[in-house]
């Protein structure tokens, strides 16, 4: 079962530009990524303009295979040695279509669309951080940290 997530970029007329990520949204795997990996902003609307996505990566990467090759002896280690630090987007990889960004005109609206898709985290860049929240009818935006991180690895 996968831990599906939401991410996010306030724009500058205050609606937000999100995108699904399906695997491993909790805040120890897609957290710290984002919090290693993803702190340009051009960077982020880099990824956001790529769409929904099965899996964040350390880069946005290129177009590439959307799975090993499991009829290939060497297929996994190969696609992992090759791909495996790459963004996995549904369209730019696979070519699914309907995987455009969404807009939602404020952070309420943004936790009510993850809601809906039963996305279990969503995280927010605004103001030159990342935030995130889990997504409950009561949920608010705090700051991701590393202490997040660390916290999230022992549960």
């Amino acid at each position: 079962m996968s831990t599906r997530c939401r991410v996010a970029m306030k724009q500058e007329d205050g609606t937000i530009l999100s995108i699904y990520s399906h695997s491993d949204g909790y805040p120890s795997y897609q957290g710290d990524i984002l919090l290693k990996h993803w702190q340009d902003p051009e960077k982020i609307k880099s990824m956001l303009a790529e769409g929904d996505m099965s899996m964040l990566g350390e880069e946005l990467g290129e177009k590439h295979p959307f799975q090993p090759d499991y009829n290939d002896p060497n297929g996994v280690d190969t696609w992992e040695a090759t791909y495996g630090t790459m963004c996995r987007f549904y369209a730019r990889d696979r070519g699914d279509g309907g995987t455009k960004a969404l807009e939602s005109v404020n952070e309420r609206a943004l936790i009510s669309l993850a809601n809906n898709g039963y996305e279990e985290f969503v995280y927010l860049w605004k103001d030159g951080k990342w935030y995130y929240t889990p997504t409950k009818e009561d949920a608010v935006f705090v700051e991701l940290t590393s202490e997040v991180v660390e916290t999230d690895k022992l549960k």
